[in-house]
């Protein structure tokens, strides 16, 4: 294709704030959005090397999405105005509301402020039985935290209005119940079904900070928030205080999409196959957010989902250019959905090849690789194939293991936290009004403290490494 033909090609049609990528050639080059907001590599002095300031560039586009929609909607109080709540508030006279969602403060799938704000004006609002299902965290804040994230709920439910009966009902940790994504295990959701819906899991307590402590344990054997068992609370009798029952109201509290369409579609569809459930309660349901926009899932929701158009996989599409997009399960939404603008399917099926390398059904830091050899053998061969003009893999270990190795760490993980370059800390780090050169001092601080973790070692059994 020549650059006359496409007007991707052209800089004449370029998007505001956008240029071309120096290293493509001219017949090849697209005009790629930077944003000096989400590319860190924006400040470095290579971008800039006179030191001259410049006017900052992005997409054109400025999308709310996901934490800042929710929190957007509890400013203004349009929340409890709108469709959803009006929905799930029929239930409140006479049936249980029930929350469902990540208890965690990472910003990354929920956050606890938010979630709060909703038990309060859920309760403000006629609400006389609450129920919250907690999921641990452990991946996107520090290992060990989740007994705090559960103290906080524990005093936001006691200190609901007189009337109104709060309680934890179910949880466990989520690797392991509810929060599964890309169909890579439905027994991680069959799990939470059980414990949220039918009141059933292998362990039992009277409340959830026992719960949450016990199945934790402690010292080198301590288990990481991520995997907790199932569990369900139980009254004096015996009885789970919190199963879903017909008539009543289910709130998914994530905001990100990928880890809730699995148990959207077991509250949601009729004909539901992916596991037994046993008995499908008739409920009022609603996500936080709309998940999936080409599935319409979950049909109704509290906060509406942003319109995200112009986005480079329709682009790509619409100026003929043919793409190739590979990752492993648990990155493969990654290159897809999330690339395409939160979008199922395919801009246009005849120039876009999608391939999904499966999961092994294994925590991630037992197969650390991640089928990485796999990813980059299609990789070569969609290179060689020279059928493709855009190609994207995705590797999943660095993120995934690399969360495994950190909340298995016999030493409490809030001794790194400062040094963590992930986006929920760099973002606490903003919020403290730290400044870049503290920022980049602590980038290098955590250079110092991982780099023997790469150290070469001859093997002990005289074997070469494979």
């Amino acid at each position: 294709m020549g650059p006359s033909t496409s007007p991707f090609l052209s800089p004449s049609s370029r998007l505001p704030g956008q240029r071309t990528a120096p290293a493509l050639s001219a017949r090849f080059a697209l005009p790629l959005p930077l944003s000096r907001r989400s590319c860190p590599l924006s400040a470095h002095k290579k971008f800039n090397p006179e030191g001259k300031k410049k006017k900052k560039k992005g997409s054109g586009q400025v999308i709310d999405q996901g934490a800042r929609l929710v929190d957007i909607a509890l400013e203004d109080g349009s929340v409890f105005s709108d469709d959803g709540f009006k929905y799930i508030s029929e239930s409140f006279a006479d049936h249980t509301l029930h929350f469902i969602g990540l208890l965690s403060d990472g910003g990354v799938h929920s956050r606890t402020d938010q979630l709060f704000l909703f038990i309060r004006g859920a309760a403000e609002r006629g609400a006389k039985k609450i129920r919250v299902h907690v999921l641990t965290d452990g991946r996107d804040v520090p290992d060990g935290s989740s007994v705090r994230f559960v103290d906080e709920l524990e005093a936001v439910l006691k200190s609901l209005p007189e009337g109104v009966d709060g309680k934890i009902a179910s949880g466990g940790g989520r690797m392991r119940v509810t929060m599964d994504r890309y169909e890579a295990d439905w027994k991680i959701v069959e799990r939470g079904w059980q414990a949220h819906v039918l009141g059933e899991a292998p362990h039992k307590f009277a409340d959830a900070k026992t719960a949450v402590a016990t199945l934790r344990g402690s010292g080198e054997a301590a288990v990481s928030d991520q995997w907790l068992d199932p569990f369900v609370i139980v009254d004096d009798a015996g009885k789970p205080v919190g199963t879903v029952e017909d008539g009543d109201a289910v709130v998914l509290t994530n905001f990100r999409a990928d880890r809730v369409i699995e148990i959207s579609k077991a509250f949601e569809y009729a004909d539901f196959t992916a596991f037994d459930r046993v008995r499908w309660p008739k409920t009022r349901f609603v996500g936080m957010m709309q998940y999936d926009g080409d599935l319409k899932l979950p049909a109704r929701y509290l906060v509406p989902p942003p319109a995200i158009t112009r986005v480079s996989g329709e682009l790509l599409a619409a100026s003929g250019v043919s793409t190739f997009a590979c990752s492993e399960t648990q990155k493969f939404g990654h290159v897809t959905f999330f690339w395409n603008g939160n979008r199922s399917g395919y801009f246009n099926e005849s120039l876009e090849t999608y391939v999904e390398i499966p999961s092994d059904a294994v925590p991630f830091n037992e197969a650390p690789d991640m089928k990485a050899r796999e990813i980059t053998e299609a990789g070569k061969e969609a290179i060689l194939s020279k059928k493709f003009k855009m190609i994207r893999i995705n590797y999943a270990n660095p993120d995934m293991v690399s969360c495994s190795f950190f909340s298995n760490l016999s030493f409490p993980l809030s001794f790194l936290s400062p040094f963590l370059p992930s986006y929920s800390y760099c973002e606490r780090a903003a919020e403290r009004g730290c400044g870049k050169k503290e920022r980049e001092k602590s980038s290098k601080e955590l250079w110092k403290l991982t780099r023997f973790q790469t150290k070469k070692t001859p093997p002990k059994s005289g074997r070469a490494h494979g």
